[in-house]
């Protein structure tokens, strides 16, 4: 196997990873690493896109492969550290170990990895295909109405105020709530980052990155040929771009200066 670090193992490209469910490993133990991966891998339904031993890798991973399952050893979740319930990836916890599988989940009764993981796919399936029906149900009623919200209510200090869109610079995904970056300030709503850009105007609210949408209208400068590719906002706020997104925001950057000249 190879490695782009010490500590981390790149088992197949995403192209690969379309054939299955993609799964990112993070365990410290290598032997418990290695067993992880050779019974995913007589799973036909799992790819092991990734493994690592360190948390900060991991992040990384999520950003790269956008797994559906991450499986995670003891300990190894920093503190505060969440994923919604509806959306991915699907989180699996290991615990201390079983005398017949050797591996066991965190807080449950073992009831062995394999009929776990079946499990977890009818769940990672379920979740598929409620979002595919979200998406086809905010489609039709966009194509009835195309209304999109033009303020959002937030609340600050007791006071409750109306945010036009076009003065949000971007969203920013916080655990189970999305900060609002606005050129009057930042404001807290308690949703997620998807279901908030979902009453977006879609071709101005862009997606660039797992936890951030920016609005386009906002980009003041981008640098996506960089080793860490970002684009800087007319706030001055810095905002990174996924793997997974620079591709898209590239050409989206380019149609519109095509636009404007």
């Amino acid at each position: 196997m190879k490695g782009s670090s010490a500590n981390t193992d790149h088992l197949h490209g995403p192209a690969r990873a379309i054939a299955g469910i993609r799964v990112v490993l993070l365990e410290r133990d290598s032997d418990v690493r290695l067993r992880l991966q050779r019974l995913l891998d007589e799973e036909p339904l799992f790819i092991v896109s990734a493994a690592t031993d360190s948390w900060l890798q991991c992040e990384a991973l999520l950003d790269e492969y956008a797994p559906e399952l991450l499986i995670i050893g003891p300990g190894q979740l920093p503190a505060g550290v969440t994923f919604p319930q509806s959306e991915f990836p699907v989180m699996l916890r290991l615990g201390g170990a079983c005398h017949e599988c050797r591996l066991a989940l965190g807080g449950m009764e073992c009831r062995h990895l394999q009929r776990v993981l079946m499990e977890l796919a009818n769940e990672i399936y379920l979740r598929k295909a409620n979002q595919l029906s979200s998406l086809l149900d905010r489609y039709f009623e966009g194509v009835a109405s195309f209304n999109y919200v033009s303020t959002l209510r937030v609340e600050r200090d007791g006071t409750t105020l109306d945010v036009p869109v076009e003065r949000i610079c971007a969203l920013e995904a916080s655990g189970n709530y999305v900060r609002l970056h606005a050129d009057s300030g930042t404001y807290e709503l308690r949703e997620t980052i998807s279901g908030l850009s979902a009453r977006l105007e879609p071709e101005i609210f862009v997606r660039v990155h797992r936890s951030y949408v920016v609005n386009v209208n906002h980009i003041a400068a981008s640098r996506l040929e960089d080793s860490s590719p970002h684009v800087t906002l007319s706030s001055g706020q810095i905002v990174p771009i996924g793997p997974n997104f620079r591709a898209d925001i590239s050409r989206l950057l380019a149609e519109r200066l095509k636009l404007t000249a």
